[in-house]
């Protein structure tokens, strides 16, 4: 099963990444949109999906949200918009499975990073 995941390398996300890769069992491919080693650089606010439109994804995990800490209604905004143009553009492509989760407002402060 191929899964994609966004917002890898944040709080929720890099912990569920270690899981996933023990199970052995998923072709995971991690999307950022800061270049880093073994990720896919996207931009969600300004995308180009040619880089995983092969990729025959089947499950996406979502847990990006750009520009945090700007929690603005215009942020906020940007990123919905943004999350229902990759939504589309995956179902479009064959994808099963669309999970969407966040924990920034659970925090308010820097709790779990240390």
């Amino acid at each position: 099963m191929n899964i994609l995941i966004t917002g890898a390398s944040g709080f929720i996300g890099s912990r569920l990444v270690k899981k996933l890769k023990k199970l052995k069992i998923f072709k995971i491919y991690l999307v950022s949109s800061k270049k880093r080693r073994n990720f896919i650089k996207l931009d969600l606010l300004n995308p180009n999906y040619n880089q995983i439109k092969k990729l025959k994804i089947e499950v996406c995990i979502h847990l990006a949200w750009a520009k945090i800490p700007d929690y603005s209604k215009q942020n906020s905004f940007q990123n919905y918009q943004a999350s229902k143009k990759l939504f589309n553009f995956l179902l479009s492509h064959g994808c099963k499975k669309i999970i969407s989760v966040g924990s920034c407002w659970e925090y308010k402060e820097d709790y779990g990073r240390k």
